[in-house]
């Protein structure tokens, strides 16, 4: 499946891996090693109940009717005997097509849902006309390499085009969000959808995060990139890119380095003698 460049709503999650196109999380593994990268390509990771519970996340933020049709909290049977097995056999038939989730997992997620929407900078954003889970297609000009992201919403917000972005943190706040963005490569994929959204539809766009705590009180904060962090972003995934495209060209996809490295500590687990 190879969609034509531009927007497209309504592509299943199971099409959008068989794209063939590279993406940024594949794209960031490169910085582990081209090797790493293209067994990612070549053996992508089955859908996983990490996953599973990220959708329903999702779902509840972005698309609550969507979550209300979708996905139920399981009772909890003693499949050991034979009237447990019989009342889950009848559970089951009675919410066919709906997908169960543990129950505690799914007040959760349920209350990581109210939580966005009742903050009004989120709820405001969530509030514009848009459309969820939009698959974007381009083709990387410098390189001539196929490319695809997956917003989580895009919007018009204020006249603009606006990728919305719903993260999930141990915590939002400001500092312990900056070094997750660091760590994860938020930055990287920030920059990668913005010029993708651009490339595949001549129009350039904004970019925001949606960040809950998924543990209680689920507190929310929203926040945007600065130009800088949107830079580096942008100059990261450029080399990755370039380094990409030569593996593509040559063939060969290295490892780690192949000789003795002189291996320097973090300066946390250095002791200095006073």
């Amino acid at each position: 499946m190879n969609p034509a460049t531009g927007l497209h709503n309504g592509v299943k999650m199971d099409d959008y891996r068989q794209i063939e196109a590279v993406n940024q999380s594949v794209l960031k593994l490169m910085e582990r090693s081209p090797m790493h990268c293209r067994y990612a390509v070549e053996h992508p990771d089955p859908a996983s109940d990490s996953q599973r519970i990220g959708d329903a996340t999702h779902a509840a933020i972005l698309e609550p009717g969507r979550f209300a049709a979708e996905f139920i909290a399981s009772p909890k049977f003693d499949r050991r005997t034979k009237d447990g097995k019989a009342a889950a056999a009848e559970w089951e038939a009675a919410n066919a097509g709906k997908l169960p989730l543990d129950p505690d997992e799914f007040a959760r997620v349920e209350a990581m849902g109210r939580a966005v929407w009742q903050c009004r900078t989120a709820a405001r954003l969530l509030g514009t006309p848009g459309e969820c889970e939009v698959t974007a297609c381009w083709h990387d000009r410098p390189t001539g390499l196929a490319c695809k992201g997956r917003f989580d919403r895009r919007a018009v917000v204020g006249g603009h085009p606006t990728i919305i972005e719903v993260k999930t943190a141990r915590s939002a706040a400001y500092g312990d969000f900056a070094r997750d963005a660091a760590k994860y490569g938020y930055h990287i994929q920030a920059a990668w959808y913005v010029d993708g959204h651009e490339a595949a539809t001549g129009f350039p766009a904004r970019h925001v995060f949606i960040v809950v705590e998924n543990e209680p009180p689920h507190g929310v904060a929203v926040y945007v990139l600065n130009d800088a962090e949107m830079q580096s972003g942008r100059a990261k995934y450029r080399r990755m890119m370039d380094e990409y495209a030569a593996c593509v060209k040559s063939g060969v996809w290295p490892g780690y380095p192949d000789k003795a490295q002189v291996l320097v500590l973090p300066h946390w687990a250095l002791e200095i003698e006073g």
